[in-house]
């Protein structure tokens, strides 16, 4: 027998073969945890940003910018961000962002964690720089309109860094990324349209203040609503110069009555149509049947011009609401030998001053309406006294978003202003109003609760909705003539509520209906809206319910609830929301 080379055993073979690649199985295990760390740091510093940025809109009111109670939240935010864009950077990543599809995914999300730090940065900014701003004085008129033309330039400038701030890949991203980027990208537009608008209001504002300007103010009483504000009760000029306000006497408008040859025309057509035969272009009180502040701020400025007043740049209409938020920056004042304060101011104005008034057609009863009164001593006192610019700036916040304060004017440029400080009264064509108009003479929409609930049907070519409007009459026992009427000629009893009920649909809404109704006070066109308006007739301790029902089409965008200046608020009720309506909301279909 020949002799034959010894063969390799297979646990040798093997072995040879397998000690490198389980080296390389166990180095790309470890590589695989590591990277699973690294990305799982990156997305909770991600999320502690996210939650620091949150904490940051929590704390954006005025007062809050003047104690800088922001700042931190978003210097954390930033932090935060940073070191999730480092992670994102990290070189035990780089094998992943040479491959086509998991690279764009982590270019991306480190693109946006940078974007989001850099957001933060310029919040962190702002605040800063806001804080000193308004920590300046700010007692003489020259120096608000220092601090008024300082705080837009800081929003323009705040609004251009946006501008440059980068969002990376946006294409063929993986689903969550892509929700997170369309988020900030939504979020940034957001910032960048509020800081525009900012320096355009404040810019106005300023514009306003240093003048000259004249301006009508009118005093709306919330306990006898119009469409979108209270009945304007009495009226009075504004004017300023300098940065220094005076404000005239005020008159009650059942005083103003403009004489039919002298009344001005009514320009706006829709007004004119719906609601001309009530001549709201002779009876102030009339003002307001349609929520449009523009059209009826433009009449009422020929109004008051025909009755012997100057000519006006602008209109301004507030209520109790409003002088609310400027006593409480100014403190109490005095008039008629009461403290008038934040504190009593609705209840004063909205029903005490009536107290001991029995007869509803008092003629003296006009002249008793204190609300301008409180407005000049309020006005006078922010002339006079150092106050609390943060609680000024809340205040007249919370009045704009409920229209309890409303602007129009003249001036093309500030009109603008007052359209991007949301004070202009408008209405848009997807706009839903709900309004009940006191038609009896009485003070009683104090005591008028009301419920609005909102429905939607969804077939192929329409979503069909349902709107039913709930009145219920509160009024108590015990309450004086001129609050609870009956005032002659109504026909109905002392604390029953006799109005219009009005309701505006988007401008697409078709087949709009009022269930068991068949004529109506109003129905057409109301500038870029619908109108439709019924009678109703609320019994003292009784209820109403009115169903108005309308169609839109499938891809209609979001309804947009007005707030109806009612105190108190109308509650509404919608698919996933129940809320007052104290400012705009959005409710989609």
């Amino acid at each position: 027998m020949s002799a034959t080379a010894p063969a390799l055993t297979p646990r040798k073979g093997w072995r040879r073969v397998l000690r490198p690649a389980t080296l390389v199985l166990v180095a790309l295990a470890v590589w695989l945890v590591v990277v699973a760390l690294v990305l799982l740091w990156a997305r909770n510093d991600a999320t502690e940003g996210l939650a620091m940025v949150e904490a940051a809109q929590d704390r954006s009111s005025p007062e809050d910018l003047l104690e800088g109670r922001a700042t931190e939240p978003l210097v954390k935010a930033r932090t935060s961000f940073q070191s999730s864009s480092r992670l994102m950077g990290s070189p035990v990543l780089a094998p992943l962002r040479v491959l086509p599809v998991v690279g764009r995914q982590l270019r991306s999300g480190r693109a946006l964690t940078q974007a989001a730090a850099e957001i933060s940065g310029i919040g962190v900014d702002v605040v800063g720089e806001a804080k000193q701003s308004l920590s300046k004085p700010h007692a003489s008129g020259p120096e608000r309109i220092v601090l008024m033309r300082d705080l837009s330039r800081l929003s323009a400038g705040a609004e251009a860094r946006l501008r440059s701030v980068e969002l990376g890949p946006e294409r063929a991203l993986v689903g969550p990324l892509a929700s997170k980027r369309r988020e900030l990208e939504e979020k940034l537009t957001d910032a960048r349209t509020g800081l525009r608008d900012s320096g355009t209001a404040l810019e106005g504002l300023a514009g306003l203040l240093e003048g000259p300007r004249r301006y009508l103010v009118l005093a709306a009483n919330n306990s006898e609503m119009r469409s979108g504000s209270g009945m304007f009760l009495s009226a009075g000029e504004l004017q300023t110069a300098n940065g220094d306000l005076s404000l005239s006497e005020f008159r009650p408008t059942g005083e103003l009555t403009v004489p039919p040859e002298v009344a001005p025309p009514i320009e706006d057509g829709d007004l004119a149509a719906r609601w001309g035969s009530l001549i709201p272009n002779r009876e102030w009180r009339n003002l307001g049947l349609t929520a449009r502040f523009p059209a009826n701020a433009a009449l009422a400025s020929r109004m008051w011009t025909a009755v012997g007043g100057r000519p006006v740049d602008g209109v301004l209409a507030l209520d109790p609401i409003t002088l609310r938020g400027v006593l409480r920056a100014t403190g109490p004042v005095r008039v008629d030998d009461k403290t008038v304060s934040a504190e009593n101011v609705d209840d004063l104005l909205l029903h005490d001053q009536y107290a001991g008034i029995e007869s509803v057609t008092d003629v003296q009863t006009g002249r008793r309406e204190q609300l301008g009164e409180i407005a000049k001593s309020a006005l006078e006192a922010l002339q006079q006294r150092d106050w609390d610019l943060g609680g000024l700036a809340a205040g007249l916040a919370d009045a704009a978003r409920g229209r309890h304060l409303l602007a129009w004017s003249s001036r093309p440029a500030e009109q603008r202003a007052w359209s991007a400080a949301k004070v202009d009264g408008t209405l848009g064509a997807n706009s839903l109003v709900v309004s009940v108009l006191n038609r009896g003479g009485n003070k009683l929409d104090r005591f008028l609760d009301v419920e609005a609930k909102l429905r939607f049907e969804r077939k192929e070519d329409t979503n069909s909705a349902t709107l039913e409007v709930l009145l219920q009459n509160t009024t108590p026992d015990g309450e004086p003539g001129y609050v609870a009427g009956p005032y002659p000629g109504t026909g109905v009893g002392a604390g029953d509520y006799v109005g219009l009920l009005s309701v505006n649909v988007p401008a697409k809404a078709d087949a709009v209906t009022v269930e068991g109704r068949e004529t109506f006070a109003a129905a057409g066109p109301d500038g870029p809206t619908k109108v439709v308006a019924v009678p109703v007739t609320v019994r003292k301790g009784s209820a109403q319910s009115v169903v108005v029902r309308f169609r839109l089409p499938p891809d209609h965008p979001a309804l947009r609830v007005e707030p109806s200046a009612r105190v108190p608020a109308t509650r509404w009720t919608t698919p996933g929301a129940s809320f007052d309506s104290e400012a705009v909301r959005e409710i989609e279909l």
